[in-house]
């Protein structure tokens, strides 16, 4: 199996470059990315976040699993518009 991989390296921080896989989990052809494992772990730490501060000012946290149910999907699909429309050269073939 293929793997793609990437160089990164932080020169201001000193650090030289160094070879990163670009999938993290691999199952049969299921591959799961880096960048989809840290936006999903930055949603979840956020989500917390927020339920946290929805207890403590007295509001019903199950509000916000319903606009979380709402708004996650559709930034994503936003997204992913956003994404296509300005790349319509590429997705019109």
């Amino acid at each position: 199996m293929y793997l793609k991989t990437s160089n990164i390296s932080f020169p201001g921080l000193g650090i030289d470059e160094f070879e990163v896989n670009s999938n993290v989990i691999e199952i049969g052809k299921f591959s799961i990315a880096w960048y989809a494992l840290i936006i999903t772990i930055g949603i979840l730490f956020a989500l917390f976040y927020i339920w946290r501060r929805f207890k403590e000012n007295g509001n019903k946290p199950d509000d916000l699993l319903d606009f979380a149910i709402a708004v996650i999907p559709s930034g994503i699909l936003g997204a992913r518009l956003y994404y296509i429309i300005f790349s319509l050269d590429y997705y019109s073939h």
